[in-house]
């Protein structure tokens, strides 16, 4: 097998007002200072905008987030939440062209942003850090292929909202993009 824990949740688009604790079953607030923005410098030039919070308790957790959303929004605020309070290591990003980080939308596909996760996942982790991933709707579509391609370096994945019409699209998209990318080298 895999991966030991796999969470895939489908939920509605209604507002998330009130954040609930996963171990305690109650609402939680917390008061966070926002952590600074940093940036990965790529090789292409193109810079990956991050926010990473530290925490002693394994695992980590990395947030990919959905096409065309950004590290700003409200799932990843709240999970970063989440992390703080049970202390561990959190990192959210954008992907190139997308919030904070550096180029333009529509130079890039969702195999560069499979790159960016990997990217961040392979230099923003510590090696010996396991990782769960998680990703909201394209994210946790590229969360899945991010694991399957660092299995060593991942201990869970939990999927929210992935859109039950785009894996196969997004497979052939990325297969298509990967082989030809390869024929390159």
């Amino acid at each position: 097998m895999l991966f030991k824990n796999v969470i895939l949740l489908s939920v509605t688009r209604r507002k998330l007002t009130r954040p609930w604790s996963l171990t305690l079953g109650r609402p939680f607030s917390v008061q966070t200072v926002e952590p600074p923005t940093e940036w990965f410098q790529l090789g292409s030039g193109e810079k990956l905008a991050y926010k990473r919070t530290t925490g002693d308790r394994h695992p980590g957790v990395l947030f990919l987030p959905g096409l065309l959303a950004n590290m700003a929004g409200e799932k990843a605020m709240i999970l970063e939440q989440y992390c703080s309070i049970h202390n561990h290591s959190f990192i959210r990003f954008d992907y190139r062209g997308l919030g904070e980080s550096s180029g333009d939308r529509q130079s890039f596909t969702p195999a560069d942003w499979l790159s960016d996760a990997l990217t961040v996942l392979d230099t923003l982790t510590g090696a010996a850090e396991p990782q769960v991933l998680v990703g909201s709707s394209m994210g946790a579509l590229l969360m899945l292929h991010v694991a399957m391609k660092r299995p060593e370096k991942v201990v869970g994945v939990v999927g929210i909202a992935l859109p039950f019409d785009y894996p196969s699209r997004l497979q052939k998209l990325l297969t298509t993009e990967v082989s030809t990318g390869i024929r390159r080298l």
